[in-house]
């Protein structure tokens, strides 16, 4: 889906064998020992776009990322991570937009009583890709039922920090072709723990996204620059997962291991500063460009997943998952918001090698 260079962590004494137990979302490379992981999350989002209680066209969207990961363990209990997020693509379209119309009574725009605007979904389709940034981060497990004084419970905590890419946002572009990151640097803040009871390995997952601001330069379709030095902040992202893996399989000896993912979770976006007219078809001249807010919004999801290791040295994980998105305004200075059919189909595929 769907973010300078610091990190610090807990650095913990471990009395501890080489390999960690309870589900993926924990695990962690031994001393002197490291993983290598390519993921990839795609998304696909469609729901209408409302004013009052009359439609106005719907919308469409679409996302494809492809994370590289590489994670070394300089001791046990504590891993250093570098990873490398690029959007394939990422697109926004519109089928049967409106014209907006200014209003003088609310002296804002309005859908109502306007026509469908001409030409085809491509006239309206804005689309873009490219790289979001470099990360760094820490990863420590205070806590794991591996070791010899074992615990209850699995543990890992991570802190992580993102480069920024200015010259890379889709709110500006190159001809037709847009960029895809958020711009800014960004702080990841995860939490996970897990906890093996045979066979179902069960685990929570927390995490806190926080998008530094941006200054950006504002671009139309064409390319023409609209607006100069406008200030972007993306939202804040929070989400919570709870999920147990139903193990069908397992060979400790060999590393082999079979499992189906259930997962369930919440999401909380914050307002985003964003400039006008790229997530609406079509706004008033006036507005075009400037700076304005996107409503915050909760998101629910559910999955799931298959997860296999074929050995010790090699795994991978294959999901779907479907979230729901409350309803919100896209762009605070107008009265049109996201319909209450507003949902996102997501999959993700990983493979990952051990180097153990």
């Amino acid at each position: 889906m769907h973010r300078t260079l610091a990190a610090t962590a807990i650095i913990v004494a471990v009395l501890a064998t080489p390999s960690a137990r309870g589900a993926e979302v924990t695990d962690m490379p031994p001393k002197l020992r490291g993983d290598v992981r390519i993921d990839y999350f795609g998304a696909l989002e469609h729901g209408d776009l409302r004013e009052g209680d009359e439609t106005f066209g719907r919308r469409h969207g679409n996302r494809h990322e492809v994370l590289y990961t590489l994670e070394f363990a300089p001791i046990d209990g504590l891993a250093v991570w570098f990873r490398v997020d690029t959007t394939l693509t990422t697109a926004v379209a519109f089928t049967d937009p409106h014209e907006m119309l200014y209003d003088p009574v609310t002296e804002t725009g309005t859908y109502q009583g306007s026509e469908t605007l001409p030409g085809s979904e491509d006239s309206y389709r804005r689309r873009g890709g490219g790289l979001d940034g470099l990360w760094i981060g820490v990863g420590a497990g205070p806590f794991s039922e591996s070791w010899r004084i074992s615990h209850q419970t699995t543990w890992r905590l991570d802190v992580g920090f993102r480069t920024p890419n200015p010259n890379n946002t889709f709110w500006t572009s190159s001809g037709q072709h847009r960029g895809a990151a958020p711009g800014g640097s960004a702080l990841l803040l995860r939490g996970a723990w897990s906890q093996e009871n045979e066979p179902v390995d069960a685990y929570l997952v927390g995490r806190v996204l926080y998008e530094g601001r941006v200054t950006v330069d504002v671009t139309d379709d064409d390319g023409t620059t609209i607006a100069s030095d406008v200030t972007v902040k993306p939202a804040t992202e929070i989400d919570v997962t709870a999920g147990m893996e139903l193990i069908a399989g397992r060979d400790a000896s060999r590393g082999e291991r079979f499992a189906f993912d259930l997962f369930c979770g919440f999401g909380y976006r914050s307002y985003a500063q964003i400039p006008s007219g790229v997530l609406l078809p079509h706004v008033l001249e006036h507005s075009l460009g400037e700076p304005v807010h996107r409503s915050a919004h909760v998101l629910g999801t559910a999955g799931l997943g298959l997860v296999y290791h074929l050995n010790q040295y090699f795994g991978a994980r294959l999901a779907g998952s479907g979230t729901y998105a409350t309803p919100h305004r896209l762009e605070d200075v107008y009265p049109v918001r996201t319909g209450y059919d507003t949902v996102v189909v997501g999959i993700q595929a990983s493979v990952e090698g051990h180097l153990r």
